[in-house]
């Protein structure tokens, strides 16, 4: 086993933990999230199975997400509301998800971005914050927009900051 890290934080790293079903791949993994159950929750660029979830121990669970991500899916956060956010640049789209699965709320159109730098969402969206407080969403829109979109926690856009640029500020 190799070790990494510098002390006081040490690793070992390990090529065994996952223990996935036979034929499923990772392929590129973008994202990974843990809920307070500890269950790791990899967001892959697999479009088969786009999200795996597994337990602490790397035991297989389940996988969802099967035709919403596309091969740019981008990142993934479990809110403190205990719902999983996904962002996919390629589908220009932030979803919601129960970690068991079930789609519940998709913010954008899948498919259809915004002009480029145009300052409306999405274009090519990159990650999601989920806020402890009221459950509002503070979205990176930034490959193709350089914004910040906030929504509130039922998917109401409320503003937009940021422009691109290369000055101070």
């Amino acid at each position: 086993m190799v070790q990494i890290g510098a002390a006081p934080f040490t690793y070992d790293a390990r090529n065994d933990w996952e223990q996935l079903p036979d034929g499923l791949r990772l392929h590129e993994t973008a994202g990974v999230a843990v809920d307070a159950q500890d269950r790791v929750y990899l967001l892959t660029r697999n479009v088969d199975n786009p999200v795996v979830v597994l337990e602490r121990d790397g035991t297989f669970l389940r996988t969802f997400g099967q035709g919403v991500f596309t091969p740019r899916a981008h990142a993934i956060r479990i809110g403190p509301d205990g719902f999983a956010y996904g962002a996919d640049d390629g589908a220009h789209i932030i979803t919601k998800w129960t970690v068991q699965g079930e789609l519940v709320m998709t913010i954008g159109t899948p498919g259809q971005a915004s002009g480029r730098f145009s300052g409306l969402p999405f274009n090519r969206p990159t990650d999601v914050a989920v806020s402890p407080i009221d459950g509002s969403l503070y979205i990176s829109d930034g490959y193709g927009n350089a914004r910040i979109h906030k929504y509130s926690a039922e998917g109401e856009l409320l503003f937009s900051w940021g422009e691109p640029g290369i000055g101070a500020g």
